[in-house]
Parts: C-alpha cells; sequence; structure tokens
C-alpha cells in the first residue's frame, strides 16, 4: 500500500475513534428515603466541568457548578466567597461572587443563576476563570452544545421557580 494511503487510513481510524462533539449529559438520583430528587446537567471542557445542578428540589434550588482539575481551595478551613469571572462568546467578561472550595467552585444567588442560564443558552462558547487559593489564575474554556432541552430537564426535576 503507498505512504499516502496507509495515513489516510490512519487518520480515518482516528477520526472515527474521536468522540463526537460535547453534549449535556442529564443525570437524575432519587433519594431512597424521601423521594426528593437531585439533577444535573454537565460539559467537559478545557480543563474541568461546568454544570446546572440542585441537590434537592425547591423554587431557589438551582446553582452552576464548576468542577476544575485543578485545585482551588478555599479560603478558611471550609473555602469562601471570591470573584469569578465568565465570558460568553466575544462579550465583555463579567464578575460574580462564587464560593469555592476544594477544586469546585458554584454560583448560587438566583439573582445571578437565572440570567447565567438564560446568556448560556444563546451562547456557542464560554470561558470560566477563578483562581485558586494561592491567586493563581485558572481558566475553563466549554463549547457550549445546543441541546439546552437537558438543563430544562434539571428545571423541572429540582421544581426550580424563576426568581
Amino acid at each position: 500500500m503507498p505512504n499516502w494511503m496507509e495515513r489516510t487510513v490512519i487518520l480515518g481510524a482516528v477520526l472515527a475513534a474521536s468522540p463526537a462533539s460535547a453534549q449535556w449529559a442529564f443525570s437524575e438520583t432519587v433519594d431512597a428515603m424521601t423521594d426528593e430528587k437531585s439533577a444535573r446537567a454537565f460539559i467537559d471542557g478545557e480543563g474541568g466541568r461546568i454544570g446546572v445542578k440542585c441537590d434537592e428540589p425547591g423554587s431557589n434550588s438551582l446553582y452552576i457548578h464548576v468542577i476544575s482539575s485543578r485545585y482551588l481551595g478555599g479560603s478558611g478551613l471550609r473555602g469562601g466567597y471570591r470573584t469569578g469571572m465568565v465570558r460568553f462568546d466575544g462579550d465583555a467578561p463579567e464578575e460574580n461572587s462564587w464560593y469555592f472550595d476544594e477544586s469546585s467552585s458554584i454560583l448560587t444567588e438566583g439573582a445571578h443563576v437565572w440570567p447565567f442560564i438564560d446568556r448560556l443558552k444563546r451562547s456557542k462558547k464560554l470561558a470560566w476563570r477563578g483562581s485558586t487559593y494561592d491567586n493563581h489564575q485558572v481558566t475553563i474554556s466549554f463549547d457550549v452544545p445546543q441541546n439546552f432541552e437537558e438543563i430544562d430537564k434539571v428545571v423541572a426535576a429540582c421544581e426550580a421557580v424563576r426568581l
């Protein structure tokens, strides 16, 4: 077989084995004792993942959860609030107060969560930036899949109400 054909076959095999474009992955858990649901939808990005979730149903139960591949730490023993930034597509970065602990950061205030979800649903790219406990910047980039029905399933399972 000519060398160029061999390379073409190898390239085709690599492309066939490559994962399809990322999609929101929904999952739900039902508590065996209370029948309460928790739900989440996550996507993976460069350096971590981001999701919309709740741990129990309720009108103000949704939050945004970033999980970094790097240790973020917190201030004090249990973590703390620090500034996190997000950038949707090519828009100007926006700052919010995020709670940092271990390798996670969460945006919990309903007044910020719903606008975040709205912007997310209109975006194709998302960048999140936070700092570690020792002030090193961590940036995670995401290609935003357009299968937002998975986020809508989280909202429904969590019985969340727009604030």
